[in-house]
């Protein structure tokens, strides 16, 4: 969902040590699935993020012809993201060694404790 300020599901399955495949806007991008900083990409080491060209922030300007490319402008800073489908293509047929167990496990891992700390602090 474009620009969901919070996500409590997010947070509840993160807790849980499930990877977060999540929009790139608010709260997940923003507040949720993050260490230190805000990702500067469309994965970190706790999930992995996506967007849409039917996302209002989305600019034409910023894009080429390629429908896999979808760059958004972010605090001054131009970043590319996949279309969902484009991310689920890469996970399944272009490079499936990000999604490899011992991968997914570090996330899920880092994804847990994160929230436990956050949720208990």
């Amino acid at each position: 969902m474009w620009n969901e300020h919070f996500g409590i599901g997010v947070v509840e399955y993160l807790s849980r040590g499930v990877i977060p495949v999540v929009h790139a806007s608010a709260g997940p991008l923003l507040d949720i699935v993050l260490n230190d900083q805000v990702s500067s990409s469309w994965y970190n080491d706790l999930g992995f993020f996506f967007k849409s060209a039917s996302d209002p922030d989305f600019d034409p300007s910023l894009n080429s012809e390629d429908p896999n490319s979808l760059k958004f402008k972010f605090n001054d800073k131009v970043i590319e993201y996949p279309s969902l489908s484009q991310l689920l293509s890469t996970f399944y047929i272009e490079n499936p060694d990000l999604i490899l167990e011992s991968n997914l496990q570090l996330m899920r891992s880092k994804g847990s404790k994160l929230m436990v700390g956050k949720i208990f602090k």
